[in-house]
């Protein structure tokens, strides 16, 4: 039996998806996670940067949206942005890091983003290790500066399969978590629920102080920027890994 014929809109909607795709960068042989990773070994520094500014860039725009246009003064967000930020400490050691180290075991996928190249910077310095694999030596007579030059580099060699191996289960939990910790803190708070009262039964934890009873009409929009950014974090990062590696190199083309 013939199978049916293809309509030529399908046709044309193929090609234009084809066409968008080559123009993007994307490929069968290398995924967004492969292009970001290429992108970080190649441009450590600059890739930092970016994300650094578009971190800060959306959080900025997101307040100014939040605060002069729309006003926002939802308390429950406030409250739950104060929450976030009272338990980002001990939640990070407490449950995120074992829980990145399970995931880094238990999905090795979740291992495939590598960000050891941005401890490039630390890595190349003169303390790169000789021919023979053998790394300078540290003695008495270097001048302090030059010693403790050898040792961050010494450690940032150190670290380089540890954050290769961990970093990417980490960025994704610390992520996860805290929208999670702000976002059941204003449910709570919403349902009448003292969050901030129950945190004092928390050990180590001073819910009293840091500004914990300061909520201001602007603490909410601080929060709401602050979600809008951890939100908006997966497509700054698919930007980057598409378009990052051109930028870069159109950039360092024109400052040579």
């Amino acid at each position: 039996s013939s199978s049916a014929p293809v309509p030529r809109s399908h046709m044309r909607r193929g090609r234009s998806l084809r066409s968008f795709s080559s123009r993007a960068g994307f490929s069968a042989d290398g995924s967004l996670v492969e292009r970001l990773n290429e992108t970080l070994a190649d441009y450590p520094l600059s890739s930092f940067s970016a994300h650094l500014a578009g971190s800060l860039g959306t959080f900025g725009a997101a307040f100014l949206v939040y605060f002069h246009v729309l006003g926002l003064d939802l308390p429950a967000l406030a409250v739950g942005g104060l929450v976030g930020r009272l338990v980002k400490r001990p939640r990070t050691v407490a449950l995120d890091l074992p829980l990145a180290a399970s995931l880094a075991h238990a999905a090795p996928r979740l291992n495939q983003l590598k960000l050891a190249p941005l401890l490039a910077p630390l890595v190349e310095q003169p303390a790169r290790p000789r021919e023979g694999g053998a790394s300078p030596q540290v003695t008495a007579q270097q001048p302090l500066a030059e010693r403790l030059e050898l040792r961050l580099a010494a450690a940032a060699r150190w670290a380089e399969n540890p954050v290769n191996r961990y970093g990417g289960p980490y960025m994704f939990t610390h992520w996860l978590n805290g929208l999670l910790t702000v976002g059941t803190a204003t449910a709570c708070t919403h349902l009448g629920v003292d969050v901030v009262g129950a945190l004092s039964y928390i050990p180590f934890l001073d819910a009293g102080g840091g500004g914990a009873t300061a909520l201001t009409s602007s603490t909410s929009c601080v929060a709401a920027a602050a979600c809008t950014n951890s939100l908006t974090m997966p497509l700054r990062l698919v930007l980057l890994s598409i378009y990052g590696r051109r930028v870069f190199a159109a950039l360092d083309a024109w400052n040579a």
